[in-house]
């Protein structure tokens, strides 16, 4: 789940591989009668198909005031994320309304102001409704958070004893539990900044916390 954007200003060589397709090109489109959307709902959707597969989809008829993120926005961030976080995403979702979770996890990290604007989950990324569309680089961020949840499914890393010691060996040298605020709220949220964060500037995050960017390294091949 990620509410605001944590993208990081500049850039560097990543060390991850990123593997541009031209998944803008011609995309297909076709309307399915009684598609179960990831929040449970059925209904009338509008699916385009990229040409390697991704999909995007949203309600038909739904109110496009109350989502901002669109067609473009979307692919062109999913274009960035690296080969490996691709692997864990099929779908992208856009919804007019909020998340029907925001109200547990507003009691689960004791944030009563809590509204997702993305979440992830059984290799779906959906997007909520909102009031604008965040800058590339920020819808980016977001992306590479919301993959790397779908990448953790289960929690098999976020949950490993190898994170939780290179979460624990970071702290006795920063003092500081998580690499990021929202990252405080959980492992798997810690999981998800971190891969964030180390996708996007490796050097900087491994300056700052080595021991997750060492792990991270193994997992992010």
């Amino acid at each position: 789940m990620k509410k605001n954007s944590t993208g990081y200003e500049g850039g560097e060589k990543t060390e991850l591989n990123v593997t541009r397709v031209a998944t803008k090109a011609s995309p297909t489109h076709r309307l399915q009668q009684s598609y179960k959307f990831h929040d449970g709902t059925v209904g009338s959707a509008n699916i385009y198909t990229t040409i390697d597969g991704m999909e995007f989809v949203y309600r038909d008829g739904y109110d496009e005031s109350k989502q901002n993120i669109s067609f473009d926005l979307a692919i062109k961030a999913y274009d960035e994320l690296p080969d490996i976080l691709k692997t864990s995403v099929d779908r992208m979702e856009l919804y007019d309304y909020p998340s029907p979770q925001d109200s547990y996890w507003q009691k689960e990290y004791n944030d009563p102001d809590l509204v997702s604007y993305a979440t992830g989950g059984s290799r779906t990324i959906s997007f909520w409704e909102n009031d604008e569309a965040p800058k590339q680089r920020a819808l980016e961020a977001i992306m590479r958070h919301e993959a790397a949840h779908n990448f953790d499914y289960g929690s098999r890393f976020s949950g490993s004893d190898k994170w939780d010691k290179a979460s624990r060996d970071d702290f006795k040298g920063t003092g500081i539990s998580s690499p990021t605020e929202y990252g405080k709220n959980s492992k798997h949220e810690d999981f998800a900044d971190s891969v964030d964060w180390y996708a996007d500037k490796p050097a900087s995050f491994r300056k700052n916390y080595p021991n997750r960017a060492e792990y991270l390294k193994g997992i992010l091949k």
